[in-house]
């Protein structure tokens, strides 16, 4: 009988274990900037003509480069500072000749880049 009790205590020991460790690794999960190794960008409003676009920054990386072109000619550019955790908006004006174009905005760090597109 006492052999049956111990298993028993040990199972339940064990189990509250393995519930306490999955809890602690799905919080570290919900932690956007956990591993430090990831950023997006997006735009403000998809819909919209408007070419207003945010970078959201979930990595080590800080400096941004941005680049607003048009059928592989350069519109604008631009650098942005963003730090862990951060968002930043970044404010782009559309022109009138921009109407039925394919934008492209790339988005540099020294690991790599991401392109959005938009047609206005």
């Amino acid at each position: 009988m006492t052999h049956s009790k111990t298993t028993v205590a040990a199972l339940v020991v064990f189990f509250i274990l393995c519930l306490s460790y999955l809890a602690h690794a799905e919080m570290q999960q919900q932690d956007y900037n956990y591993g430090e190794s990831w950023w997006t960008t997006y735009f403000n409003d998809p819909k919209d003509a408007n070419l207003s676009f945010a970078i959201e920054n979930h990595s080590k990386e800080k400096a941004f480069h941005w680049e607003l072109s048009s059928d592989k000619a350069l519109i604008s550019q631009g650098d942005a500072t963003i730090g862990l955790g951060e968002k930043k908006l970044i404010s782009v004006q559309s022109a009138q000749d921009m109407i039925d174009k394919k934008m492209t905005i790339k988005i540099s760090t020294s690991k790599g880049f991401k392109e959005i597109y938009k047609k206005l």
